[in-house]
């Protein structure tokens, strides 16, 4: 039997989003293990050129499947290439990284707004689900609005985001605990809908609370629109020598960070978009590390009967944090291996494409 070939295409920058680059090298991989002659063609993003070689690599692409990393502010052009693949019968996923409500929501809740964040304020609601529609399978990683979904349902699969376990490094060791400190690490873009204030704003009243025995250090790992709100709340709360701003780190120097830490944390804000479901990448880059994570919006792969992802409520109040962190003293942590293991069982490429690339009919 001949073997079926397939090329991911995308525009992704190395540089910019590492997470990403790494979550497609993995899609390859995994689709590899299941038996597919896979590639992947990244072009580096930056002005029209680049989107018209992206069309033309989709356009004229000869492999049996292509998967293509959804680009909204191409969308119609997508859709009338994903024409020309039907014609040349392709078999044609669209690989959607963020449900187009969601992103929608991010885009219009944003402070200051550029003129591509107004170009993609009217397109998204135009284009519907239209750019969908020729597609073969639809992948989404949290629940979709009627809208976006208009005719594309049955061909959708929702499923959780995957990692390749293997490319990243495990911790060395657990950190001791019961300890004098827990050290908490959040890695990521730092944006409100993370809703890393509320974890200062917690440390802030621990602080004063005569049952806590330890104290909270809280390490941010990244940059973005909400570091200088983030910083001026530290120092109010006079918690600047217990929150730490890393900026960006990589390899070692972030290995070494989730050596330290006790406990990842997730995002904890998304209701503040209006989004009750989400699958973020770098949840699960903290299991595959070996690291146990606090979250609070609802993830496919995750339930609140979990030892290694603490779930608290995703709302504004903080009363289930404190709760979580105060009686932490008490609380035993999983394993680097135990954590490690749930990722490779449940969030690994080789277990997350079975979901999505038998329908494409090997």
């Amino acid at each position: 039997m001949t073997t079926k070939t397939l090329l991911y295409l995308a525009l992704c920058s190395k540089v910019y989003a590492p997470g990403v680059f790494k979550k497609i090298e993995g899609f390859v991989k995994g689709a590899r293990s299941a038996g597919y002659d896979a590639s992947a063609f990244i072009i580096e993003p930056g002005g029209i050129a680049k989107y018209l070689r992206f069309l033309s690599a989709m356009a004229f692409a000869n492999e049996d499947v292509v998967v293509i990393r959804y680009v909204n502010r191409i969308g119609l052009m997508i859709f009338l290439t994903s024409l020309v693949l039907r014609l040349r019968k392709r078999y044609l996923i669209i690989d959607v990284p963020t449900p187009m409500q969601n992103h929608f929501r991010e885009v219009a809740k944003k402070e200051r707004k550029r003129l591509v964040d107004l170009v993609d304020l009217c397109l998204i609601p135009l284009q519907g689900p239209l750019p969908f529609w020729p597609a073969g399978e639809i992948i989404q990683y949290a629940e979709e609005s009627w809208w976006y979904s208009l005719g594309v349902r049955s061909r959708t699969v929702k499923t959780g985001n995957g990692v390749d376990v293997e490319s990243i490094p495990l911790r060395d060791a657990s950190p001791v605990w019961p300890s004098g400190a827990l050290v908490l690490v959040a890695v990521g873009t730092v944006a409100f809908w993370h809703g890393w204030d509320k974890v200062i704003k917690t440390m802030a009243v621990l602080r004063d609370d005569p049952d806590v025995t330890f104290d909270i250090r809280f390490k941010i790992v990244g940059d973005g629109p909400d570091l200088v709100n983030l910083k001026k709340l530290a120092e109010e709360l006079n918690l600047t020598h217990q929150v730490e701003f890393m900026g960006m780190l990589y390899g070692k120097e972030l290995h070494a960070e989730y050596n330290d830490a006790h406990f990842g944390v997730g995002s904890l804000g998304w209701y503040r978009l209006g989004v009750n479901e989400a699958s973020p990448l770098k949840s699960r880059e903290y299991l595959a590390a070996g690291l146990p994570f606090i979250y609070a919006t609802d993830d496919p792969d995750f339930n609140d009967k979990l030892a290694v992802a603490l779930k608290v409520r995703s709302q504004e109040k903080s009363d289930d944090l404190y709760e979580l962190l105060r009686k932490m003293g008490n609380t035993k942590l999983p394993l680097a291996q135990e954590c490690r293991a749930f990722a490779e069982e449940n969030l690994d490429f080789s277990s997350k494409v079975q979901a999505i690339l038998p329908v494409a009919g090997r």
